[in-house]
C-alpha cells in the first residue's frame, strides 16, 4: 500500500493500492468519490520518485491542494487534496533509500493508532546491534517519527505538521489538527467541515495561543462547550472535552507553552457573552479558502 486518503470531514479511508490511480464519481474510475460536485473524471493521483502528485483531469470544480487550486502538483505528506468539494488528508510516508523501510512505512500506514505494544503508539520494529540487545535501525526510527500518532499523557509529541487531533467521543476517525488557525463548521469551505444540521456553517474557531489550543464560538445558533460548560472564547487543556452543538470530541495533544495555563481574566466577556448569548465585538472571521464553494 502506497497510503491512504483521509476524510477531512470523518469516515473510512480510501486505500492507495496502485502507484497510479484516477479519482472520480465515474464507475470505472480508480477511487470513486461521490458528490454531485465531483466529476465523472475528476484527477489522476501518480506516485512518482516517492511522492504523489495530482493532476487534474479538466474537472468542472477543480482541484486543490490545502484549498489552492491547482492543474499538476506534488503532495507533501499530510497534506489536504481537495477533489471539488471533497477534502482528503493524504497519509503517507515519503520514500526512503530502501525497500525495507517503505515496507515498513505501509504497514504501520494500515494502523496509525498502533498496532500492538504501549498504548497509543505505533510498535518500532527493532534490529539487533553487535551486543545482542535490539534497537530500531535509523530508516526504522524514521519511518516512524514521520507518521502521525495518537496524543495522550504520556506520549510523544505529534510531527511538527500535525498540532493535535479531534477524537470523536462516539467513535469514528480522529480529525487531524494541521494549522494553528481552524474554521470549523457545516461549510465545504471549512478547516474542519462537520456536515450536521445543527452545525452553525461558520460554527467556531480554534487557533493556538501560548502553545495551547482556544476556542472561539462565531456566534453559532447551538453553541460551544468545553467540558460541558458553555463557552464563548476559552483555552482548551490537553484531553479536555469540546463539543461542537451536540457533537463531543476529545482534543488531544501536547501542549508547547508553560506547564499551567495563564489565568482567564473574568472581566474579559460580558455575561451575555458567558452565556453564550452575545458574540464579542470587532472579532473578524478566519479568511476563507480559494476553492470554489
Amino acid at each position: 500500500m502506497y497510503g491512504q486518503l483521509v476524510p477531512v470531514g470523518g469516515g473510512p479511508p480510501l486505500p492507495l493500492l496502485e502507484p497510479r490511480l484516477v479519482l472520480g464519481r465515474a464507475a470505472d474510475c480508480d477511487l470513486r468519490i461521490a458528490g454531485k460536485t465531483v466529476s465523472g473524471r475528476h484527477c489522476e493521483l501518480e506516485y512518482i520518485d516517492g511522492y504523489w502528485w495530482v493532476r487534474d483531469l479538466g474537472s468542472q470544480n477543480g482541484t486543490g491542494i490545502n484549498g489552492k487550486r491547482c492543474t499538476h502538483k506534488k503532495i507533501l505528506p499530510n497534506e489536504v487534496l481537495w477533489v471539488a468539494k471533497q477534502r482528503f488528508r493524504v497519509n503517507y510516508v515519503a520514500a526512503e533509500e530502501d525497500d525495507a523501510t517503505e515496507d515498513l512505512a505501509a504497514s504501520l500506514l494500515l494502523d496509525e493508532g498502533g498496532l500492538k505494544g504501549a498504548p497509543g503508539k505505533p510498535p518500532v520494529p527493532t534490529g539487533k546491534n553487535p551486543r545482542g540487545d535490539t534497537q530500531p535501525t535509523e530508516a526504522q526510527s524514521k519511518a516512524t517519527r514521520d507518521l502521525p500518532v495518537p496524543i495522550d499523557a504520556n506520549s510523544t509529541p505529534l510531527p511538527a505538521h500535525v498540532f493535535g487531533r479531534l477524537v470523536p467521543c462516539g467513535g469514528g476517525d480522529p480529525i487531524p489538527l494541521i494549522r494553528t488557525d481552524l474554521l470549523v463548521g457545516r461549510r465545504s469551505r471549512c478547516d474542519v467541515q462537520l456536515s450536521f444540521t445543527n452545525v452553525s456553517s461558520q460554527h467556531c474557531r480554534l487557533f493556538m495561543e501560548g502553545g495551547y489550543w482556544f476556542v472561539e464560538d462565531l456566534n453559532s445558533s447551538n453553541g460551544v462547550k468545553v467540558d460541558g460548560v458553555r463557552v464563548q472564547h476559552k483555552a482548551i487543556p490537553p484531553g479536555s472535552i469540546l463539543s461542537v452543538a451536540k457533537h463531543r470530541y476529545t482534543l488531544e495533544y501536547t501542549p508547547t507553552g508553560p506547564d499551567a495555563l495563564p489565568d482567564e481574566d473574568p472581566f474579559a466577556q460580558s455575561l451575555l457573552e458567558k452565556a453564550g448569548l452575545q458574540r464579542r465585538q470587532n472579532q473578524p472571521l478566519p479568511p476563507e479558502l480559494d476553492m470554489d464553494d
